[in-house]
């Protein structure tokens, strides 16, 4: 009766449930669902989502009116309830929502950090399968989606060698899109003719001009492996 009365009060509007990254998404799955998916994997469940100051408001009230709208049936008139609470909660001045609010906004900032431990404590695999993943990712290949995972929780990538550390500059650089253009190279060809090229243009290169793409994977290199040793 509790759950149906607060969707039928359609006066006061709820926060929406975030789900943690860098950049929080709205959810797209219920917190049932959430809950649901979370037990098939045999998996902790996710922190219960806090109340609105609306909510609080209407989880101190209920109790002492709920007498009043019984049925004859002996069931709860839930839209009665309401419309009763609702007109009671506009009514009140700011002031005397304030401490409601005071309630929400603890209840709210507590929920953040008990589900940033628990988004955390998730494999990439494990956020995917819940679908915590922010909506950019969906439609992404695993591999890209663990990336993106990864720098969200902080995990530097690990280094994968000097002519890679190249390679990822290569491609950005306005010599190879050049080179494409003179061409004439198709969008479906584009990562081959980039290997390619990044290829030829490393073999030829002297290990001075390497030098700064060395430099980089053996900064990559420590600064995983310190990552490494904090997160044994």
């Amino acid at each position: 009766m509790f759950r149906l009365a607060l969707r039928t009060a359609t006066t006061v509007t709820q926060p929406a449930v975030r789900a943690f990254s860098t950049t929080p998404t709205l959810l797209k799955i219920s917190a049932g669902e959430l809950n649901a998916r979370a037990k098939q994997l045999g998996l902790e469940l996710p922190p219960k989502a806090p109340m609105g100051a609306y909510a609080e408001f209407f989880r101190e009230l209920y109790p002492k009116i709920r007498e009043n709208y019984v049925k004859e049936n002996g069931k709860i008139d839930s839209h009665e309830v309401a419309r009763f609470t609702g007109a009671k909660w506009n009514a009140l001045s700011e002031s005397d929502k304030k401490p409601y609010e005071e309630l929400s906004k603890r209840a709210t900032e507590k929920y953040k950090s008990d589900y940033k431990r628990y988004y955390e404590s998730l494999s990439e695999d494990q956020v995917h399968s819940l679908g915590l993943d922010s909506p950019a990712l969906k439609g992404l290949k695993k591999s890209a989606r663990n990336a993106v995972n990864r720098k969200a929780r902080g995990q530097p990538a690990k280094p994968s060698g000097s002519f890679f550390v190249f390679m990822h500059d290569f491609r950005k650089s306005d010599e190879l899109k050049e080179m494409m253009e003179r061409d004439g190279v198709e969008k479906a060809q584009r990562s081959i003719y980039a290997a390619k090229k990044a290829g030829e243009k490393w073999g030829v290169m002297s290990d001075e001009e390497k030098k700064q793409w060395v430099d980089k994977n053996e900064e990559a290199r420590a600064t995983y492996a310190e990552w490494k040793a904090q997160n044994a």
